[in-house]
């Protein structure tokens, strides 16, 4: 792996562990999205639990919507969806623009300036960056050839999160 896909990979890997969060929440209002076993809940359980806040605090808002859910934190504005139910895939889109929030939240960090670097990337961080966009969807195709991805089995336009084994 070369440094660009190797900076990329090491995102994934943080999203990947971010999406964990969402598992939770889904855990607590849709157990059935991660365990068929469970009953599904009554029409009216899901109207009034289908988004809220969720934390500790109350710090997120939560979204839920077909087989996943989407979390926005209210002060950071970081957001991490994910559909259940395998933890390892990832959606490349959700992961574009938590990137991008990634970038711009930890803008002042020297490993950041180095991450932008790598990729080549002007400092304009936003959500309509196209280069930002090209160079990031370049190399998840990049690291699926190499093995590092697959397509995730639920859903073929998103990946599935590789180990060095090639294994999930």
């Amino acid at each position: 792996m070369n440094p660009r896909q190797a900076a990329v990979y090491s995102l994934i890997q943080l999203f990947v562990q971010r999406q964990t969060l969402v598992r939770d929440v889904i855990r607590k209002f849709r157990p059935k999205l991660l365990d068929p076993t469970q009953p599904w809940p009554s029409r009216e359980y899901i109207q009034a639990t289908s988004q809220g806040y969720w934390g500790p605090d109350n710090e997120w808002t939560y979204y839920l919507h077909g087989s996943g859910c989407r979390l926005i934190h209210t002060t950071t504005h970081e957001r991490v969806e994910w559909n259940a139910p395998d933890l390892l895939c990832f959606d490349p889109w959700w992961l574009f623009y938590w990137s991008v929030w990634w970038l711009q939240a930890h803008a002042s960090d020297p490993r950041t300036q180095t991450l932008l670097a790598l990729l080549k990337i002007d400092r304009s961080l936003t959500y309509k960056n196209e280069e930002l966009r090209r160079v990031m969807f370049d190399i998840l195709q990049q690291l699926q050839q190499m093995g590092g991805l697959r397509p995730c089995p639920d859903y073929p336009h998103n990946y599935e999160l590789l180990n060095s084994e090639g294994e999930p």
